[in-house]
């Protein structure tokens, strides 16, 4: 803004629009790479037109100290104005992403009939929705035995159920939030052993780990002080 207001009639105005039942709120929502501050009053509306509401989102812009609001993050809050105090005062519901695990016991067979140099796993969903699986093998010399297909949809199916049963049971017993369930794994056949049981004759490998995202949550009080503004403004 060219000229700022001085903090003493914004506060007047803050005061004012509380009075006639419209309290100013500041709210802010944002994360991977993009993010605002904006000012509604108690019913919902929008109060950005409002010169003294553009100066206070700026400064609640400085006090978040997002930048360019860049990471793997996401926050959201709000600061209702009190007029007693003279503040704006709330809290940041700020989430972020990092990756974890849990400890599984997944039996992976193949029919040792199908040729294969490495077996691939790919995970994929949010937490509002169902984890979703997909593998495959590769083979770089050979041909892919006729069954190959039918192989796979079946261990799909499996690895779909064990590996959505392991992780909410773990969510259960943590109460962590899962944010997704984005995740690669690559196995080669040398890490199978060859089993010949009475079910037949088989590549085995134990999957002893499931990896995915969680969301750490911290949220944070937030204070915007107008009378501290007021008092660094009268000192510039």
């Amino acid at each position: 803004m060219s000229e700022l207001i001085k903090m003493q009639d914004i506060i007047d105005w803050c005061d004012k629009m509380t009075e006639e039942g419209k309290r100013p709120i500041l709210k802010w929502e944002g994360g991977g790479d993009s993010g605002w501050c904006y000012m509604e009053d108690e019913d919902g509306e929008r109060l950005d037109s409002h010169p003294e509401a553009q100066q206070l989102t700026d400064y609640m812009y400085d006090n978040l100290d997002y930048g360019s609001w860049a990471g793997e993050f996401t926050t959201n809050g709000e600061a209702p104005y009190d007029e007693r105090t003279k503040c704006f005062q709330g809290t940041d519901y700020y989430s972020e992403s990092e990756s974890s695990s849990c400890d599984a016991n997944i039996k992976i067979r193949i029919p040792r009939e199908i040729m294969f140099d490495t077996f691939e796993i790919e995970t994929s969903g949010y937490h509002e929705e169902y984890l979703t699986v997909e593998c495959d093998i590769s083979l770089r010399n050979g041909f892919l035995h006729p069954q190959t297909k039918e192989v796979m949809d079946s261990i799909k199916q499996q690895l779909s159920t064990e590996i959505q049963d392991t992780i909410d049971k773990y969510q259960e017993e943590t109460d962590v939030h899962i944010e997704n369930y984005y995740n690669n794994y690559r196995i080669n056949r040398s890490d199978f052993k060859v089993v010949n049981d009475y079910l037949g004759n088989y590549y085995e490998y134990i999957l002893d780990t499931v990896e995915f995202s969680v969301m750490n949550e911290d949220p944070k009080d937030v204070y915007l002080d107008l009378n501290e503004l007021k008092e660094n403004q009268n000192e510039d």
